[in-house]
């Protein structure tokens, strides 16, 4: 018996912020898996961002304009949680540096109380 499983299209999920703007789209993909015959199993995947590497049928939603736009918002929406990721690592990278200069201040005016 061989099995197959097939990758379908479930749900395409679209938000809006409070101030009304496109904030962001997600995509559901449902996998059938079969004997050719009968379906054996069944199951959805996480919500995946749309993006300009989502490969899932929008134009059978939308028009090529606006599935360029959803596309974009995801994107950028990447673009952005990368944006804070690297923020925050600069963050703790600058808190480090300023709890050292701390440090070495500290050291240079007891070296100076000592000094003749």
């Amino acid at each position: 018996m061989t099995l197959q499983t097939t990758q379908l299209p479930y749900e395409f999920l679209a938000r809006w912020g409070a101030d009304g703007k496109l904030q962001g789209c997600h995509v559901q993909w449902r996998y059938i898996v079969s004997d050719g015959a009968t379906t054996l199993a069944e199951s959805l995947s996480e919500a995946q961002a749309v993006t300009s590497a989502t490969t899932y049928p929008l134009a059978d939603l939308l028009d090529q304009v606006q599935a360029a736009a959803v596309a974009a918002a995801g994107d950028a929406q990447a673009a952005l949680a990368a944006a804070q990721a690297q923020l925050q690592a600069e963050a703790a990278r600058a808190d480090g540096l300023a709890e050292q200069l701390t440090q070495a201040q500290e050291r240079l005016a007891v070296l100076e109380l000592g000094a003749p």
